[in-house]
C-alpha cells in the first residue's frame, strides 16, 4: 500500500518536474493533477478496505 502510494507520487513528482509543464497551462494542469491523484487515492482506499 505505501509502495505503490510513494511509487505514484514519485511518478507524478517527475511528470511535473518536465519543461513542458512550466508553461502558462501548469496551473490548469496542476488542478487536473490534483484531482487524478484524489481519485487514485480513493481507488486505492477502496482496495485495501475491500481487502
Amino acid at each position: 500500500m505505501n509502495i505503490e502510494n510513494s511509487r505514484i507520487q514519485e511518478t507524478f513528482e517527475s511528470i511535473l518536474n518536465t519543461p513542458k509543464f512550466m508553461e502558462k497551462r501548469y496551473l490548469n494542469i496542476f488542478k487536473y493533477t490534483r484531482c487524478f491523484i484524489m481519485k487514485i487515492k480513493m481507488i486505492l482506499l477502496n482496495k485495501s478496505n475491500s481487502n
